[in-house]
Order: C-alpha cells, then structure tokens, then sequence
C-alpha cells in the first residue's frame, strides 16, 4: 500500500548526512564550524563602521548562527537592494 510506503529517498539522504557528520569529527566539530562562521559573519557586521547592521545587539545571547539578518547603511532601501542584486 503506497499509504503505508516511507519515504526511502529521504531516509537515504538522511544517511548520508549522518555519515558525512559522523566523518566530519560528529556534533563537537559541527558545532565548533558554525560558531566559527557566524563569528566571522557577525564580525564583518560589527566591524564595517555601520556600512551594515543588525537589529540584535552585539552582546544578545539570541544571536542566531543560522540566519543572520543585517541591512545596509542603516536600513537604506535602494543601497540594500542594488547589495542584494551585486552579491
């Protein structure tokens, strides 16, 4: 019965991640990789003089590692959106 039938392709994926993670050095390395790429990304903000910016405070413990929001030059439309096109 297809209503009874899992989703072998997603389970498949799903395995291969898991290898690759456990290969990867597991959820310590995994962990130590993210926090070292939003510390790069949050830096670049902190450190651009305002050119961009973030609604969440430099010492929020609620700095997100896996969506990052900023804006450009203070929430300035038109340059945000001419960075959104260039990037």
């Amino acid at each position: 019965n297809v209503w009874n039938t899992i989703p072998t392709f997603n389970v498949d994926v799903v395995g291969v991640m898991m290898e690759w993670l456990r290969d990867a050095g597991g959820m310590a390395a995994a962990e130590a990789v993210s926090t070292a790429k939003a510390k790069l990304i949050y830096d670049l903000i902190d450190n651009s003089n305002g050119f961009f910016g973030t609604p969440v405070d430099r010492s929020s413990p609620y700095r997100s590692r896996m969506n990052v929001p900023f804006c450009v030059d203070d929430g300035n439309e038109e340059l945000t959106n001419l960075f959104l096109v260039e990037a």
